[in-house]
């Protein structure tokens, strides 16, 4: 959040001295902008608007995160290039310390592992690894895409990667992750031209280590589909099944409430948190969290139908993207979109997955990732002229 700041201010500072305003201009600027004051006039009108704005006022510099990705796309030639190294040497340390980790339960750097079937990021006991992997990896295929696909020895590469990925995910012991895994290899396999074939047989490669380390390690086995199974109600003896877990669902019922009460503009930025407890909206002991841990229920919950017509049209934008790509391949046997501009969209396609828990919409750490692919994305389609 730190670097992503300083960014922000460098860009600032260079486009007011190049007096070069254009990308200000653009469309996803005014969209974003448009977003950001709904978000401050939201905080305002709350129950309590200074611990809202709080969230709502510097929500800002990500708007110009994707800018200042833009104008480096732009005006640097190397910079994708030397992005893609770096980010790729940092994604493989963050596997070796997982790995590490899970074979004598601390980091590299000596961060201890408490959780007996969670890992840590390599850097803090967060315990995001998985998330950090499974959200990142379709922007790092993409961008390998971009940068190595004239070397086919690229291919043994990205085999080894998924399978690495896919292991390390279940090791971490987040299904949220584990979930958001399974839906990019699905788009992959329906979408993608050149790695159906690929991903496939890394996944049954995938499936195959999954199974002999869930048979000899209890407790991995024991938090990826015991638990799961449990939570989910299927081996009680309750007459319905439970959304995600009982937890889970006294939030969602929690956010509807809100929603109910407050239908037009919802509770405000982040105050789920505040208001959890009042007898309109508490479900029960559980309902109260500091979000509701699922993106649509914090939007409908803190934003109201403003907040979810947004989010309707970014669905949409999304889905008119890859119904046309269907389209124009099946019809006119025509490519739309390239393999690396599928991943980016799939990257943005998983940030926004309503079917799943998810961390708090509002939070630093996971914006940086909702907002990351964004710039090379819209620079590779206003590129080839597909915006």
């Amino acid at each position: 959040d730190l670097f992503l700041s300083i960014i922000s201010v460098i860009f600032l500072f260079i486009v007011i001295k190049e007096k070069n305003y254009k990308l200000f201009k653009s469309r996803f600027f005014l969209f974003f902008s448009l977003f950001w004051i709904y978000l401050l006039l939201n905080s305002i009108i709350s129950e309590f608007p200074l611990f809202s704005l709080k969230s709502s006022i510097v929500y800002f510099r990500f708007g110009l995160f994707v800018l200042a990705t833009l104008y480096l796309l732009q005006n640097n030639k190397n910079f994708i290039s030397n992005f893609t190294l770096a980010f790729l040497a940092t994604y493989c340390f963050a596997l070796i310390d997982g790995y590490y980790q899970f074979i004598y339960s601390q980091s590299i750097f000596g961060f201890d592992n408490e959780h007996l079937v969670r890992l840590n990021l390599p850097l803090n006991d967060d315990l995001l690894l998985g998330n950090y992997l499974a959200r990142l990896f379709p922007i790092l295929f993409a961008l390998i895409i971009l940068n190595f696909s004239q070397n086919k020895t690229y291919i043994i590469f990205i085999s080894f990667l998924f399978i690495l990925t896919d292991v390390l995910v279940f090791l971490t012991g987040e299904r949220t992750a584990l979930g958001l895994l399974l839906l990019f290899t699905f788009l992959i396999i329906i979408f993608l031209k050149s790695f159906k074939l690929i991903r496939i047989i890394t996944f049954l490669v995938s499936i195959i280590c999954i199974i002999v380390i869930s048979f000899n390690d209890i407790d991995i086995k024991k938090r990826n589909i015991d638990t799961t199974i449990s939570q989910l109600g299927i081996n009680s003896e309750s007459e319905r099944l439970n959304l995600f877990s009982p937890g889970h669902e006294s939030h969602f019922i929690g956010a509807w409430n809100m929603f109910k009460h407050n239908y037009i503009f919802g509770v405000g930025v982040n105050n789920f948190r505040n208001l959890c407890a009042d007898e309109k909206y508490n479900y029960d002991k559980s309902t109260c969290s500091t979000h509701p841990h699922n993106t649509l229920a914090q939007i409908i919950a803190e934003l109201g139908a403003i907040g979810l017509l947004v989010y309707l049209l970014l669905i949409f934008y999304i889905s008119y993207q890859m119904i046309s790509y269907i389209i124009s391949f099946i019809i006119y046997k025509k490519i739309l979109l390239s393999d690396s501009q599928l991943c980016l969209l799939f990257a943005i396609t998983l940030s926004l997955w309503p079917l799943i828990p998810s961390l708090n919409f509002f939070h630093n750490w996971i914006n940086i990732i909702y907002y990351l692919p964004i710039g090379f994305l819209l620079f590779n389609l206003k590129k080839e002229k597909v915006i």
